[in-house]
């Protein structure tokens, strides 16, 4: 299972730097540092989970997967509350 969810995003990560080529805004969003390490954190948890032979390193590899993404969700909605995007929601705004 984990060797397929680690070729859907090489192929997801593929086609990121191929629409960079084609499109310069895109190319300015695609070129993050953070995007990047991002996927490298993803790919490589993925990968140590897909292959690893010791279940204490499985485990570890997935938890380390889940922190980094519940990180980027916690960020993410930090930024959009700050925004306002959030803000009928929460009750605020008119």
């Amino acid at each position: 299972m984990f060797g397929c969810v680690l070729a859907a995003n090489l192929i997801v990560a593929v086609v990121v730097i191929i629409l960079a080529q084609m499109n310069a805004e895109f190319a300015r969003l695609a070129g993050s540092l953070r995007l990047w390490v991002g996927v490298a954190i993803f790919v490589t948890g993925t990968a140590t989970a897909a292959f690893a032979p010791w279940r204490k390193v499985v485990v570890g590899a997935l938890i380390v997967v889940l922190f980094y993404s519940l990180w980027g969700a916690a960020n993410s909605a930090a930024l959009l509350v700050k925004a306002g995007g959030w803000t009928p929601a929460l009750g605020g705004g008119g």
